[in-house]
């Protein structure tokens, strides 16, 4: 899907994973990423599942849910949050949790490649992840 290249180097530039990164990485980062659309309703991931990816939300909003025990955990996500931080960690773990799109939304999505990409290219964010 393609979507206005400024909205996501303004998103990455606005996150604190990427505030070491000068504007010229951030475009070379912003040009790797890929966007999906979700329609509202749709699962992006389900708890416990394998980890693949890591995600900004452009546009929309998105709930997760945690089902534990006797207990199920809530959170909605906006513009701008981000999601799936499981896939920073140098061997993830399983989904914590359910994300469902609330909304028609737009992600930016860091695969796994690109995620140890710019772990390795820019040490100071893989610190921030």
């Amino acid at each position: 899907m393609q979507v206005n290249r400024s909205e996501v180097i303004e998103l990455l530039r606005g996150s604190h994973l990427f505030i070491s990164l000068t504007p010229e990485q951030i475009e070379d980062t912003a040009g790797k990423v890929e966007a999906f659309l979700y329609q509202e309703k749709q699962v992006i991931f389900e708890q416990d599942a394998p980890v693949e990816s890591f995600f900004f939300l452009l546009n929309g909003r998105v709930e997760l849910v945690r089902q534990d025990k006797d207990e199920e955990i809530k959170v909605v996500l906006g513009e701008g949050d981000y999601f799936g931080e499981e896939a920073l960690a140098d061997t993830p773990s399983p989904r914590m949790a359910t994300a469902t799109a609330a909304t028609n939304v737009i992600v930016l999505r860091f695969n796994g490649e690109l995620i140890d990409e710019i772990k390795k290219q820019y040490p100071k964010v893989a610190a921030a992840f």
